[in-house]
């Protein structure tokens, strides 16, 4: 069975300095037609990810980036941590870590998907 349903994520690990480490933050579309389902996502990846591994919510940010700004779908960035944070750096070298992230993440879309179905489709239709 095919679907009609689209999410964009990216991933990034931050290399701005920090004395706070675990940093979980994401960001959803901004400014664009899908804005409403890029809060919805980002709520899903960042509670699912918070429960997968242990970090500090720094909570949903709304920014304007270009990447999200004229995505033709629900896009999130999600921050994982900063590299030039030595906890965080050494988490994010750790496979598990990265893992347990990479899941987080995964369950946040994959929840979204099935809880907004309908929203995603009706979004899908509205905006061809």
């Amino acid at each position: 069975t095919s679907s009609n349903t689209s999410t964009s994520k990216s991933t990034n690990s931050n290399t701005g300095t920090s004395t706070e480490s675990n940093t979980g933050t994401t960001k959803p579309s901004s400014e664009s037609k899908r804005s409403d389902l890029g809060k919805l996502l980002a709520t899903s990846v960042q509670n699912t990810t918070l429960s997968f591994v242990d970090m500090t919510d720094r909570g949903i940010l709304k920014n304007q980036f270009d990447v999200l700004k004229y995505t033709e779908m629900p896009a999130v960035i999600v921050q994982c941590g900063f590299v030039t944070n030595k906890k965080d750096g050494e988490k994010l070298e750790s496979d598990k870590y990265q893992s347990d992230i990479a899941d987080g993440i995964s369950e946040g879309i994959l929840q979204f998907i099935d809880k907004k179905r309908n929203l995603i489709i009706q979004d899908r239709i509205n905006y061809r």
